[in-house]
């Protein structure tokens, strides 16, 4: 019920009661309820949820920034390899004489000369059947995303460390 310019908002738990503003209470009678101005819809902490937002990833087959990152550095490593250039970068890469397509990884570090071969031994490990000379620039892309993709739909609806770390078969 309304009762002295009150306007009723209802919710699944509890009927909230809000004092509208007078610009609100002059444009339209209290018996309409249409949507209000930003400034007389005052809801409590109740009304806010937080909530996961794997599902949306999921839905929409987005990549997470951790995920873009592995990528986008796979990607790159093979470019370098595949067409040689540049050449400085592709020095400091060196292919395993006793593993087929899998690199010598240098000390560890953050640099893209370790990241980019730790990051392609990972790979490989999940996809068996990829040939340096054979694999097209597009082929291994979309492999890679899907690769990425599985890994990171994984489990629940909450977020875990394998999402980022993991491939996909």
């Amino acid at each position: 019920p309304l009762v002295d310019n009150q306007v009723e908002l209802s919710c699944s738990t509890s009927v909230l009661y809000v004092n509208p503003c007078k610009q609100c209470l002059s444009r339209k009678p209290l018996k309409v309820k249409e949507a209000r101005p930003l400034r007389c819809q005052v809801l409590g902490a109740e009304h806010h949820a937080k909530e996961s937002t794997k599902p949306l990833f999921r839905k929409f087959s987005l990549s997470t920034v951790h995920n873009l990152y592995r990528l986008r550095t796979i990607i790159e490593l093979f470019k370098t390899l595949k067409y040689r250039v540049p050449i400085s970068l592709h020095s400091l890469f060196h292919l395993s004489e006793r593993r087929d397509c899998r690199f010598v990884t240098p000390t560890p570090s953050h640099n893209f000369s370790y990241k980019a071969p730790w990051l392609w031994n990972k790979f490989k490990e999940s996809e068996k059947t990829i040939d340096l000379s054979l694999t097209s620039c597009n082929s291994l892309k979309s492999r890679l995303i899907k690769s990425l993709n599985n890994a990171q739909n994984r489990g629940t609806d909450d977020w875990n460390h394998e999402n980022f770390t993991a491939f996909g078969s």
